[in-house]
């Protein structure tokens, strides 16, 4: 298991305004004017609405880490607690490498509540998106079901999808045309 937040698919680090394809792929999309910057809201914030509270497997942002235990058992490794300088987070990495999964929680020193703040799939993880895009799905088809909150500018076809924004979103990587990996969360601060 690739311990980046992104294994797979370097995101840019620059985000500049955004247009939102709205793609025939899917009827819904179709119907969906473009998302662009206007005086009162981002094209980063329409996606985002569109793309809404994104999970893969039962695995959800913000869910507690308890319930990550629940779901998957004890993590066969964990990084040691690091404060996250962007965000004052202290944050843990947990990986279940058989499973192809790694989490990242965040607690703050008024909370020590742990909570999933990133996660990151792959082979063999076998859940799926709310949208039914998983590990090996075709890239066309995690177009078709994403057409509607892809972020142009920080897709790049064969090689990685990213939907809603590199600041809070789903992210695919792609190998053969083959969806490889699926990060939910921030990517960038």
């Amino acid at each position: 298991m690739k311990t980046g937040r992104c294994a797979g698919f370097v995101v840019a680090a620059a985000m500049a305004s955004s247009a939102c394809a709205s793609s025939p792929a899917t009827d819904a999309a179709a119907k969906l004017p473009t998302c662009v910057d206007t005086e009162t809201s981002s094209a980063e914030s329409c996606r985002a609405d569109r793309l809404g509270e994104e999970q893969v497997g039962g695995l959800a942002l913000g869910m507690s880490m308890d319930a990550v235990f629940a779901l998957l058992g004890r993590p066969d490794s964990a990084t040691e607690p690091v404060e996250e300088a962007a965000t004052g987070d202290i944050v843990t990495t947990y990986m279940w490498g058989a499973a192809g999964v790694q989490v990242d929680s965040a607690q703050t020193p008024a909370d020590p509540k742990q909570t999933a703040l990133r996660v990151n799939v792959q082979a063999p993880f076998a859940g799926k998106t709310l949208r039914q895009i998983g590990i090996g799905n075709t890239e066309a088809e995690a177009r078709a079901a994403y057409a509607d909150a892809i972020d142009l500018d920080h897709t790049r076809p064969g090689e990685g999808l990213v939907a809603g924004s590199i600041f809070g979103g789903v992210i695919f990587s792609f190998e053969g045309g083959r969806v490889t990996s699926i990060f939910i969360g921030a990517a960038a601060e």
